[in-house]
């Protein structure tokens, strides 16, 4: 986690004072499952090594930024951050910057920044207003991509892999089997036969 950087902008969008006087404290063998269990996850991410990862691994830590902030800290939570919302016009200039880029590797930061808002902030908008995370969002739009040019191209596997953003056959195969069961030879076979 790059800490000061991200600790800092996830702590101006939830704490009530300057975020540079937010201290974290020390909590020598206090367990905090949340805490281990978005470690567990950025971990798990980071080894599987493909492109995808990065948004969810930037979600991951951002979320164990504001559960350090939230819960292990000298911060006062903003009471008026649950009733803010996404501006429509922040909302469509993100999902236009994802679908005009789907073939890229998107990381959270660079999603945000289209809409003016900082990446936690963005983030945690972003799934009040369209019901999942951004990576979430990112990644069923890659699999519907995925499955519209099986169904209509003749584009080898690899080729739709690449041009729907994923980094190579095997993880347009893994993540399609597990979006809807089938693998993308047997969901194309289905639309030719």
């Amino acid at each position: 986690m790059r800490t000061p950087g991200v600790r800092r902008e996830v702590a101006a969008d939830i704490v009530d004072r300057d975020p540079k006087h937010v201290e974290i404290l020390p909590r020598f063998g206090e367990h905090d499952p949340l805490m281990e269990a978005l470690m567990r996850g950025i971990i798990d991410a980071l080894r599987e090594e493909d492109q995808s990862a990065r948004p969810y691994v930037d979600h991951l830590t951002r979320a164990l930024a504001a559960r350090l902030i939230r819960q292990h800290s000298t911060a006062t939570i903003g009471a008026h951050l649950a009733a803010a919302r996404i501006a429509k016009a922040n909302l469509n200039n993100a999902i236009e910057f994802i679908e005009a880029n789907l073939d890229q590797s998107i990381g959270l930061p660079a999603i945000a920044e289209v809409t003016g808002l900082s990446v936690s902030h963005f983030a945690r908008q972003f799934r009040a207003a369209v019901g999942e995370a951004p990576h979430q969002y990112l990644l069923r739009r890659r699999v519907a991509n995925a499955k519209q040019r099986l169904a209509k191209t003749d584009a080898s596997i690899a080729e739709i892999a690449f041009a729907c953003g994923f980094a190579n056959q095997e993880h347009l195969t893994r993540i399609l089997k597990r979006a809807c069961g089938f693998t993308p030879a047997a969901y194309r076979k289905a639309f030719h036969d």
